[in-house]
């Protein structure tokens, strides 16, 4: 089981929605144009806009180190008007758990699957 999947919480600082749709467009733009092992990036609002959750699959540990090689300056904004919570799914690499702790991530790893 090589694939990797994350699921961040992202919770907008008040006044700052906006700013944060405009970010993530770009976000979504990069990975579009520049991603290779970037399988599903999707964003969903909660009713009032307030928070955010992305899910995200790749193909390996590595595919989500070159995503974060491309989005990282905005992730870096994101995270200055968000904060943000992460949970990723199976084994990373030990280079991929060890950038995820700077963002507090919980690891799962596989039990059961179909």
């Amino acid at each position: 089981m090589d694939k990797i999947h994350v699921v961040a919480y992202l919770s907008i600082q008040d006044g700052k929605r906006e700013q944060f749709k405009a970010l993530a467009a770009e976000a979504v733009a990069v990975v579009r144009a520049q991603d290779s092992g970037t399988e599903t990036y999707d964003w969903y609002f909660n009713a009032d806009e307030t928070e955010c959750v992305v899910r995200e699959t790749y193909a390996s540990s590595e595919a989500v180190l070159e995503h974060i090689s491309h989005v990282g300056p905005l992730l870096e904004k994101l995270v200055g008007i968000a904060e943000i919570r992460l949970e990723l799914f199976g084994r990373p690499s030990e280079e991929l758990a060890k950038v995820g702790e700077a963002f507090g991530q919980v690891i799962y790893t596989p039990f059961i699957a179909l």
